[in-house]
């Protein structure tokens, strides 16, 4: 199932439908070349070494503006080379994130060793230029954060149309994503399914570590523009 999933791109079947019904690829998967240099910049991040991890660059701009510019989908790398590998994309795209939303376990220290959050730091600190800062921080994650996700991600995605059903600029959507640069996020979030259990949250059984990166995003907080 996974092999068909990620790399067929084929729907799991399910009962429960989708996570983000309201997804359309002509509002949501918006290509914005060149990236803006005046936009906000944060990321997210979901760590994973035996499975995929995903990190996600986030534009804020104008409006609220949300837009997924830029991933990176890594497994069985250490955690410093995953860092070092954010801050060179960081680097090269010359866009450098105020902060990185990432899952507080991350900051846990087994056997009083580094933290995960530390050595990912680390490899961050040995990529980017000495003036440039890139905290991660940890969302408090409790009973209802998953739901709250969903929540602003549904808030993000919804777009006004006037009676005829026509969505106008004015009525577009504050959430956007590349589709090319962004090419597994894009697959993922289109085809999420909620939880058939627990309706107001998203399936954790199927593959969804990029919603969970975006999901830590959303929560760590959204600048205010």
């Amino acid at each position: 199932p996974r092999l068909q999933y990620e790399v067929y791109g084929k729907r799991i079947p399910g009962g429960a439908g989708l996570a983000f019904p309201e997804w359309d690829a002509k509002l949501h998967e918006v290509r914005l070349e060149p990236l803006p240099r005046d936009w906000r910049v944060t990321g997210g991040l979901d760590w994973g070494y035996a499975t995929p991890g995903c990190f996600l660059l986030v534009l804020h701009g104008p409006g609220g503006r949300y837009h997924v510019a830029q991933e990176l989908v890594f497994e069985g790398r250490p955690s410093q080379e995953v860092g070092f590998a954010i801050g060179s994309m960081c680097g090269q795209l010359g866009l450098y994130p105020e902060f990185i939303g990432s899952d507080k376990a991350m900051a846990a220290k087994p056997d009083a060793q580094a933290s995960i959050a530390e050595e990912v730091d680390y490899g961050l600190k040995q990529a980017l230029p000495p003036q440039f800062r890139v905290p991660i921080v940890h969302p408090e994650k409790g009973p209802t954060s998953r739901v709250t996700a969903k929540a602003l991600m549904h808030r993000l995605l919804a777009a006004k149309a006037d009676e005829h059903g026509v969505v106008h600029a004015w009525g577009r959507p504050q959430f956007s994503i590349d589709p090319v640069r962004c090419p597994v996020t894009t697959r993922t979030l289109r085809r999420l399914e909620r939880d058939e259990k627990k309706p107001e949250d998203v399936d954790s059984s199927q593959f969804d570590h990029p919603w969970d990166s975006l999901a830590y995003n959303l929560l760590a907080g959204q600048p205010k523009i």
